[in-house]
């Protein structure tokens, strides 16, 4: 059986073609003020911010338990948790779950919540975060 190849013209027409060899865009994270690492706090260091993505990959992993899975680092005091909030759920072909955290910085514990996406395999990107007020 012969195989015709499409008209260039209507490949390029196409923009939205996409292919197993071609990676989907990751979700993008919320904006940040210049030089703070995190949307938590800009207390937190790189390494607090590397730790506490971490537990957060850990904690939403839809694999998972969805328990609550802390983090902490020694060198700077800071430590915090996360725990998923819900079953995972889609948005626009990405696997998103919602999630409280909390942060403690030598001060009262800051509470948040919020939902991230998956970004890869081990990676999630926090679409929004908002102050939550821990119920008593």
């Amino acid at each position: 059986m012969p195989f015709e190849r499409a008209p260039a013209s209507a490949v390029a027409a196409d923009s939205d073609i996409t292919t197993g060899s071609i990676a989907p865009r990751p979700p993008k994270e919320i904006a940040l003020p210049p030089g703070q690492v995190s949307p938590f706090s800009p207390k937190l260091d790189e390494e607090d911010w590397r730790r506490a993505r971490a537990a957060m990959a850990t904690a939403l992993d839809p694999q998972g338990n969805g328990g609550h899975v802390g983090w902490d680092n020694a060198d700077s005091g800071n430590k915090g948790s996360f725990a998923a909030t819900g079953n995972p759920f889609l948005i626009k072909d990405d696997i998103c779950r919602s999630f409280v955290a909390m942060v403690s910085l030598k001060e009262p514990d800051l509470w948040f919540q919020g939902n991230a996406c998956r970004a890869s395999a081990t990676e999630w990107a926090i679409k929004d975060v908002t102050a939550w007020k821990k119920p008593v």
